[in-house]
């Protein structure tokens, strides 16, 4: 067996190594009890004093269905809020620059699965819901459609360009 020189060394740790040393810092804890407004689930069912106390008038929310989670933004809007951008503004009423988007606005009734937006804005229609269309064009000299990429993978942390595509799909659309 080959003799490994330690990590104090500067070679970095294995992972027994890592595990060895935080045996004793590291504490797993089971689940907890959700915060308001953190979700639908009770992961404890509620003692017989908390149900009583769940029918007085200032706990009794009658009318009040479950709260829905807030859709998650939309990347056109975090676009315009952390860029200066409103991409729907820079997009409006271009669509005629870009060859295929014309042929769109020429004959909409032609092209079925797109929506032609009485403001000027075009959307691609799927079972999913729509999403805006992004002409090729330019916005103070740069590629609007480079403008929507880079955004968005810099609103993904820089995560991979698999995931950035996956999340542009689910907002933007472009031939």
């Amino acid at each position: 067996k080959v003799a490994v020189p330690g990590a104090e060394t500067g070679r970095p740790e294995t992972g027994r190594e890592f595990a060895a040393r935080m045996k004793d810092r590291f504490v797993l804890k089971g689940p907890r009890e959700p915060k308001e407004g953190a979700g639908e689930k009770n992961i404890n069912p509620p003692n017989s004093e908390e149900a009583q106390g769940a029918n007085t008038p200032h706990n009794n929310k009658t009318g009040s269905g479950p709260k829905s989670e807030p859709p998650p933004p939309s990347l056109i809007h975090l676009v315009k809020d952390t860029m200066g951008i409103d991409i729907t503004d820079a997009v409006k009423r271009r669509y005629e620059e870009d060859q295929f988007f014309k042929l769109i606005l020429e004959s909409p009734k032609d092209y079925r699965n797109f929506e032609v937006d009485p403001s000027g804005l075009v959307y691609q229609q799927s079972d999913g819901g729509r999403v805006l269309c992004i002409p090729k064009i330019l916005y103070k000299g740069r590629s609007i459609r480079e403008i929507v990429i880079a955004e968005a993978h810099t609103l993904l942390a820089h995560l991979s360009a698999r995931k950035t595509i996956a999340y542009l799909r689910d907002h933007v659309w472009w031939k």
